[in-house]
């Protein structure tokens, strides 16, 4: 019998025999970084002992254009609406945690207040959104940050980052929209 895709697990490695085998990404979908020129070997397990054929989709997936701090997209007015994913997406070198906890995949938006007040961004469930402000990735200072939707007082003049990051390794597509 064929496994269903929920009773498979995979792992991606890097290396040249099984002494010598770096794990570079698991799970049941995997997702990871491919590095051209450099071979990667997949082993496919069934979880909780399932046994049986199965069968793996590999696809090589665009990372998306404000995958990285420095390439985010810009929202323009005072209550922007937008919509984005987080397939393909990486983590940052230096990138900040939202919420503390160890997302992976984030892309990145910059607003600018038009006018003070508090702001409510959401619903982003199953991601975390966080709120930043600073010029690098390396020099961001949080405002809030939370599991599907935040609140905070915007200062007018004020460029905000946010940041949409996956959820136990959730990934796909998202709407958000700034309220007041």
């Amino acid at each position: 019998p064929t496994r269903r895709s929920s009773d498979l697990c995979f792992s991606v490695f890097t290396g040249s025999n099984l002494t010598n085998l770096t794990v570079v990404g698991a799970g049941a979908p995997v997702t990871f970084e491919a590095v051209a020129g450099v071979t990667y070997l997949v082993a496919m397990d069934g979880q909780n002992g399932t046994m049986g054929a199965g069968w793996m989709q590999l696809s090589l997936l665009p990372r998306p254009t404000n995958d990285d701090f420095a390439h985010a997209a810009s929202l323009a007015g005072a209550l922007p609406t937008f919509s984005g994913y987080n397939t393909g997406a990486t983590r940052e070198l230096g990138e900040p945690l939202l919420d503390g906890s160890s997302q992976g995949r984030s892309v990145w938006w910059a607003w600018t207040a038009p006018a003070s007040g508090t702001v409510h961004i959401g619903d982003t469930w199953p991601f975390y959104l966080g709120v930043f402000v600073g010029s690098a990735v390396s020099d961001l200072l949080p405002v809030t940050s939370g599991y599907g939707a935040v609140d905070f007082y915007a200062h007018a003049g004020t460029t905000y980052h946010l940041a949409v990051a996956d959820s136990y390794g959730s990934e796909g597509s998202f709407d958000l929209a700034v309220s007041g």
